[in-house]
């Protein structure tokens, strides 16, 4: 009973079968690149020396390690990578 209703109104539909996407506006290739965050500066700081210590794992357990050394990190160790990044 249900698909004949829907076969009913589907035949009556005049509408567009399919929404058109929004033709997303175009990025500017001249446009200035975002600074890296600290975390990425930390990461790309330590990323050699934690595969060099550790050749067989994987890049999924390099970055959960990488972000485990950054939340036990020292505020120091912090500061040093937000500074960098800030200029």
């Amino acid at each position: 009973r249900d698909k004949q209703r829907f076969e009913m109104e589907k035949r009556m539909y005049t509408g567009p079968w399919k929404i058109p996407a929004k033709i997303l506006s175009r990025k500017d290739p001249n446009a200035p690149k975002r600074p890296m965050s600290s975390f990425l500066s930390f990461s790309q700081a330590k990323r050699a020396e934690l595969k060099r210590n550790h050749p067989k794992i994987t890049n999924t357990e390099v970055s959960k390690i990488l972000a485990k050394m950054w939340k036990n990190a020292s505020d120091e160790e912090k500061k040093e990578h937000i500074e960098r990044e800030a200029k």
